[in-house]
């Protein structure tokens, strides 16, 4: 389970506006701190909060002593919701390598910890590292080693490491960019929060030490609610959002509790409605993000639940359909579609149990409930999803699967991969989206760019960023499926892609640009590491394990294949933050005052090759013609791009051995 972990800590941290302030600089929200060794207790509680009765009694008669130990047994006594936090499943590894004096934060190669760190530690020059770091879940594989064998060394180390951790970050100036980071702080408040519940069970609590504990997780809380300080536009002001929450349900007795769950839940509630479409999709926009957000809501749900609350009906409805997109954008192959800032796989099974239909398309159809719809064009995000069964007639990894992407580009998470589009099918990828590599930098520039995804792109030069698409036709006809869209390209030139899914296995995509037009245009397809590419059939063929692609183009075109190339930069392949290899990509290149193509993908696995594709004719009412011919027969198959019409004529059966 530690890939899926590592992968959600790089991804949740994209250049964040850190403030580099002290964060008692005057503000609002912010109160001047409370200083190491402060004594007075009860400060910072509502004694009037129910069950600290007699605690309030014996501190009105001046008794603090008895106070301090009737608080003592009153938090051992307590049992709130356990704050949420990342568990390690083998914890034993992590602490011996942290009392060895090193540290892995994956991605990142092991690094030397200092026996007594200023918290200045930089060793990569790396944002994600330093989140990682001040997010401070490393040093909890050191409590729950402790928790399993009671082995006194990890447990002093931790303490050792958090309360070294407050005092050298929280009083005056703190050691990092990354100490009052947004999700650092959250994530590193409900670690906190865990230790804390943990120490009340164990009898580990002092005056001293709930003091000090009051302090830190108080001072916290007056960061995740402060107004300046909050990510409304981003999923990490979920992040801190769910943790103030919980501290509200883990400390009632803090005086402010109650405001910060008031503050919590309506932020939160106005972010669903902000960031999740009434059809359900997570609108920053990346289909990671989309699962990851969804399984925040699930455990924020089950937090208010706990405590006898829960989502409002409207958020609530919206997470619900969150859980039906992410069964659709979910390839049968298990993996997701790349669209922005996402890797190439992602461990599924914290997904499972939210709804029957995610429940089947991540068990490949043995558990759950069969999705009641295999093509969606969802208006508002701008996905198209294009499937060609649910395992009835063939196996469920084998369907073909493809996602046309005509959504906004906004967002921290998203790329310039307007019109873009992504092709599984025969069980493998075949079309794939480049990833993203690193949140910083020429390569992060590279991996957003147009250039790194399936596109038409001006020839000779990177693309500038470009606006959002606009939608326009979408169709569906017997045996097909049509969505046409927009795109403005440089100097008034506009692009039109016109994506037509033809059930079983094929792919139909009409391309033309319009306007005032000089030079050459290219159109881009990226293929997997290791795919073998064979160009002297006249098609490309592409073989990926059993699976084959064939890429035909009905008009004369330029073909080149690039792989790892530097100049001009094409063919790199990122499958997770960090790394990056060559793969090869078909770049087919056409001149002329409106250039267009017409491209046909065709995917099998041995059987029923492609023979030829041809443009046949443009008939009067604007259609467009085309013959296909595989080995199994021939068709006709027309197109009328301005109203989505697509009509597939007879097939023609032959056995090709015969022709």
């Amino acid at each position: 389970m530690r890939g899926i972990y590592w992968i959600l800590l790089v991804m949740l941290v994209l250049l964040p506006a850190c403030s580099r302030r002290s964060p008692f600089e005057p503000e609002e929200e912010i109160p001047d701190p409370a200083l190491p060794g402060q004594t007075d207790l009860f400060l910072y509680l509502d004694l009037h909060h129910e069950g600290l009765e007699e605690v309030l009694a014996a501190y009105a008669r001046g008794d603090s002593a008895v106070a301090v130990n009737l608080l003592l047994s009153y938090f051992l006594a307590t049992d709130p919701p356990t704050a949420a936090h990342i568990s390690y499943d083998e914890p034993a590894l992590l602490a011996a390598e942290i009392m060895n004096g090193r540290i892995t934060l994956e991605p990142h190669p092991p690094a030397e910890l200092p026996s007594d760190p200023d918290w200045k530690e930089n060793p990569f020059d790396d944002i994600n590292w330093r989140f990682q770091y001040h997010a401070f879940r490393w040093p909890m594989a050191l409590l729950y080693s402790w928790e399993q064998d009671k082995n006194q060394d990890y447990l002093d180390r931790f303490i050792f490491l958090l309360e070294d951790y407050a005092h050298d970050n929280f009083y005056g100036q703190p050691a990092s960019d990354m100490t009052w980071n947004d999700m650092g702080t959250s994530l590193r408040t409900e670690h906190w929060l865990y230790c804390w519940r943990l120490f009340a069970r164990e009898g580990l609590l002092d005056e001293q030490r709930i003091i000090d504990y009051l302090i830190w997780i108080r001072t916290q809380g007056y960061m995740l609610a402060s107004k300046i300080r909050y990510r409304e536009i981003s999923n990490h002001g979920m992040f801190q959002n769910r943790a103030l929450m919980t501290i509200a349900l883990v400390l009632p007795e803090l005086r402010e509790s109650d405001s910060w769950f008031t503050t919590g839940f309506e932020r939160l509630d106005a972010q669903i409605l902000n960031l999740v479409s009434s059809e359900g999709v997570y609108l920053e926009p990346s289909p990671f993000y989309h699962l990851y957000v969804y399984n925040v809501l699930r455990e924020t749900r089950a937090l208010l639940i706990s405590a006898g609350r829960d989502l409002r009906p409207e958020a609530f409805r919206r997470m619900e359909g969150m859980s039906k997109f992410a069964a659709l954008i979910l390839q049968p192959n298990g993996k997701l579609p790349m669209f922005g800032d996402c890797p190439e796989s992602v461990i599924l099974d914290p997904y499972r149990g939210g709804h029957p239909w995610l429940d089947y398309s991540i068990s490949g159809g043995e558990a759950g409930e069969r999705p009641g719809i295999r093509c969606y064009s969802y208006p508002q995000s701008g996905y198209v999803i294009f499937r060609s069964g649910w395992g009835e007639t063939r196996p469920f990894r084998e369907e073909t699967h493809a996602v046309f992407d005509v959504g906004f580009k906004d967002g921290t998470h998203g790329h310039y991969d307007g019109m873009s589009f992504t092709l599984c099918s025969q069980g493998e990828n075949l079309i794939v989206d480049s990833g993203y590599y690193a949140f910083e930098g020429s390569w992060r520039e590279f991996f957003e760019s147009p250039e790194a995804h399936n596109v038409l792109v001006p020839a000779g030069g990177a693309s500038s960023r470009r606006p959002d698409p606009t939608s326009l036709v979408w169709s569906e006809g017997e045996g097909s499926f049509f969505r046409s869209a927009k795109l403005q390209f440089e100097n008034k030139r506009e692009w039109t892609r016109c994506f037509i899914y033809l059930e079983p296995d094929d792919i139909l995509i009409l391309d033309q640009v319009s306007g005032v037009f000089e030079g050459e245009v290219d159109q881009l397809f990226h293929l997997p590491p290791g795919t073998q590419v064979d160009t002297t059939g006249g098609n490309l063929l592409a073989e990926t394990g059993v699976a084959k692609l064939e890429i035909s183009q009905a008009q004369p075109c330029e073909l080149l294949v690039l792989e790892g190339a530097s100049d001009p930069l094409q063919g790199w392949y990122s499958p997770v933050y960090g790394s990056k290899t060559s793969n090869p990509v078909a770049r087919y290149r056409r001149t002329g005052p409106v250039p267009c193509f017409y491209t046909l993908l065709h995917t099998h696995q041995g059987e029923n090759s492609l023979l030829s594709f041809r443009f046949e004719e443009k008939r009067a009412d604007g259609s467009l013609v085309f013959r296909i011919e595989r080995e199994s027969g021939y068709e006709e198959v027309s197109v009328q791009p301005g109203t989505g019409r697509v009509e597939r004529g007879p097939v023609h059966w032959f056995k090709a051995a015969a022709r």
